[in-house]
């Protein structure tokens, strides 16, 4: 059984408790159904990185091997407004009724992980970083500036003076109010706080919205999420059915860096405030792509374009297996558990304190 995973102590505040193996195959297809030749057929597609939150408390979040590509892509393109984010660019040509393939492997390690956040030691943001200001402007779908937007995210936010209670505040009221609804496009936040429904994308929009409306970085993770794997399992997925692609947020906290939250998977009775678990596949960082030639919101995995109108599609499937799944308490002492209890003790008190005492504040007030 393969486990390359190096696991990050209590000490550090993460808490591991699963890794999950995946051989992973992407096979994309484009098919011209007509007798005129193709050309010029430009495919972006997302390549599967390393992750990791960053910051004082930095731990990995997902380890990606590429094993095998065919074709080679004409150029590995950078986004200029995410750098961790690399496309691969092809160019194709494809002959009167006939196919172009582009097949992608990857050995992928997943892990669970909880963030045991202190309130009290979150520093005051740096406003003048390039994390703050490109992570607290407003940007297409994610409507911070809009007055309607920021006067609910000020109310919802009234008398919470400690950023990762105000982001609880804000988890908690779309996890529990926005009525989930699968939509075929994306809507954005202000659709999604007017309408009070949406899929993912409107779970983590609005989310996302709401924290930069009180000056609090967040974005958008775009990738696929599953439920009830076990191993040795094999699982596909279709373009034209359902593959699980799935979005989630990343809110940033001085000294702890990007912490992971899923408000949409919040609605289902889980816990997923700051945490995130094994099942959660990343590709893509941040709502809106852009590169050579080429920009796109909500990138979702694969794009393509082509001149003219020729009578082309495309086919996407998603194979994986589940090489291995496995649990990282075994790791953990009975000293180290019960830190890990005390320790989840402790914030839950002082989140506790905090709370009341933003409560009197906002009683003394009225």
């Amino acid at each position: 059984m393969q486990q390359p995973f190096a696991f990050t102590t209590v000490n550090n505040g993460i808490v591991d408790f699963y890794y999950v193996n995946y051989n992973v195959e992407f096979n994309i297809t484009f098919t011209n159904l007509g007798a005129s030749a193709i050309s010029n057929l430009e495919i972006w597609v997302a390549s599967i990185n390393n992750r990791t939150t960053g910051g004082l408390y930095e731990s990995n979040l997902q380890n990606a091997y590429l094993t095998y590509m065919n074709p080679t892509p004409q150029a590995v393109l950078r986004d200029v407004n995410n750098p961790d984010n690399q496309l691969l660019y092809f160019n194709a040509s494809i002959p009167g009724y006939s196919n172009y393939s582009i097949i992608l492997r990857y050995n992928i390690s997943s892990f669970e992980k909880m963030w045991l956040i202190n309130p009290t030691v979150i520093e005051n943001y740096n406003t003048s970083s390039e994390i703050y200001l490109n992570y607290t402007k407003p940007e297409p779908f994610i409507e911070s500036d809009n007055p309607t937007i920021v006067a609910f995210a000020t109310q919802l936010a009234a008398g919470v003076e400690n950023p990762l209670l105000t982001v609880k505040k804000f988890y908690d009221w779309v996890s529990t109010n926005i009525r989930y609804q699968i939509q075929t496009e994306e809507h954005g936040a202000l659709w999604a706080l007017e309408n009070m429904r949406g899929d993912c994308s409107e779970y983590a929009d609005l989310f996302i919205a709401l924290c930069r409306a009180c000056g609090i970085p967040a974005r958008k993770v775009l990738g696929w999420a599953f439920s009830d794997l076990v191993e040795n399992q094999y699982l596909s997925f279709h373009r034209y059915t359902s593959y699980s692609a799935h979005a989630w947020v990343e809110v940033y906290f001085e000294r702890y860096g990007w912490i992971v939250f899923d408000p949409t998977w919040g609605n289902s009775g889980f816990y997923y405030f700051s945490r995130v678990d094994p099942f959660h596949l990343a590709a893509i960082i941040g709502e809106n792509v852009s590169t050579t030639g080429f920009n796109t919101t909500e990138f979702s995995f694969i794009a393509y374009r082509v001149s003219g109108s020729p009578n082309l599609s495309y086919d996407f499937t998603i194979t994986l297996e589940v090489a291995a799944l496995a649990s990282l308490i075994k790791y953990y002492s009975f000293e180290s558990l019960l830190i890990i209890g005390s320790v989840l003790a402790v914030v839950l008190f002082i989140s506790g304190l905090i709370s009341k005492r933003a409560l009197k504040r906002a009683l003394k007030s009225v």
